[in-house]
Parts: structure tokens; C-alpha cells; sequence
């Protein structure tokens, strides 16, 4: 599950929200700070790469969101297609 939330209060590199990235089965979590939500993409392919590279037998099958625009775009839709 992957969902973008926002901030109380602005960090001091300028950050006003966070990408939270849950695994489903085995409760993983990771954040990420954004300054901008188009920032969830690149973050997301990062955290793709890395498990990809770390667990080669194991692949990410399913990848849920709340259907935010952020998630919605045609970059993540390729990237996800292609791997």
C-alpha cells in the first residue's frame, strides 16, 4: 500500500509531506519526504529497484494506492508494465 500524507509542520530541507510504503504481508514499512507529491514516482521506482535487486527470486505483484494523481501517472504506468 502506498499512500502520500502531509506534514504539520515543514521540515527544515523544505518538506511538507511523506510517501509511506507498507508491504501487506510482511508489514515493511518505509517513508519517504517529499517537497512535491510528482515526487512519489521516482521514489517508488527507487524502492522497486532496490527490492528487485535484493530479493531477485521475489517479485512485486500488485502495487495499491488510493488512486491519487500522484500514483496515476503515465511514467509509474510504464515502469510498472515493464517490470
Amino acid at each position: 500500500m502506498v499512500n502520500v500524507c502531509t506534514i504539520n509542520e515543514e521540515t527544515v530541507e523544505g518538506s511538507i509531506m511523506f510517501l509511506c510504503v507498507i508491504d501487506e504481508c510482511t508489514r515493511y514499512k518505509r517513508a519517504f519526504l517529499l517537497k512535491e507529491k510528482s515526487e512519489a514516482t521516482f521514489h517508488i521506482k527507487v524502492l522497486l529497484n532496490r527490492l528487485r535487486t535484493r530479493f531477485r527470486k521475489l517479485k512485486v505483484q500488485l502495487l495499491l494506492s488510493d488512486q491519487g494523481g500522484e500514483f496515476l501517472t503515465k511514467p509509474l504506468e510504464a515502469y510498472c508494465e515493464w517490470d
